[in-house]
């Protein structure tokens, strides 16, 4: 039985982050036909979990450790802060955010959100 999740938090602030990691997803696949992105919920004792996973071209080792710095990009087009905001976000929130990533195999988002978080601040 699946159990109902209700995160009370900055409506416009949830939107960017999810769009970004999705966005992102997309674009990390390269044959849209054969690509595939999933979006799972886990619990732990202290955390809701977000999961993004996608099947896309994998983040290369060499430059995972900038993936959230701002203006960092891999792509011709963009301005390389839609990781750099999403985290930024998340941690307002009072959050965290990880990820996995092969190359050739694509990449895990895992996004923590307190069951703790107390929504004092504005963004």
């Amino acid at each position: 039985p699946q159990k109902e999740v209700f995160l009370l938090s900055h409506e416009e602030a949830l939107q960017r982050i999810f769009i970004n990691l999705i966005k992102n997803a997309m674009e990390a696949i390269d044959e849209p036909e054969k690509g595939k992105i999933s979006i799972r919920l886990q619990e732990t004792s202290e955390a809701v979990v977000v999961v993004v996973e996608d099947n896309g071209c994998g983040i290369p080792s060499s430059i995972q450790d900038k993936i959230f710095e701002p203006h960092f990009t891999t792509r011709s087009s963009g301005t390389g802060l839609g990781l750099a905001i999403v985290r930024e976000l998340i941690e307002h929130l009072e959050g965290r955010i990880q990820f996995e990533s092969q190359e050739g195999k694509g990449t895990v988002f895992y996004v923590y959100f307190s069951k703790n978080f107390t929504d004092k601040q504005p963004l």
